[in-house]
């Protein structure tokens, strides 16, 4: 019973050691961005937005007018 016990615990053992070295190989893989590529990163955001903004408003804004009351007018 004990040895079941013990292969059950080393099995454990071996499953958390092998998430902690994935954990570190992720970690590798990961970069920290210099200041200005973050700015630059921001800035397009922010431009986008604002395209979008403007897209969204001129879309939200246009009445169709399909009705012959409306178009005779």
């Amino acid at each position: 019973m004990t040895q079941h016990k013990e292969k059950i615990e080393n099995e454990y053992k071996s499953i958390r050691e092998m998430h902690q070295r994935n954990q570190e190989e992720e970690d590798m893989k990961k970069k920290l961005l210099k200041e200005e590529e973050v700015a630059d990163l921001r800035e397009g955001l922010y431009k986008r937005l604002e395209l979008l903004k403007r897209e969204y408003a001129n879309f939200t804004h246009k009445a169709v007018f399909d009705t012959l009351v409306v178009k005779k007018k």
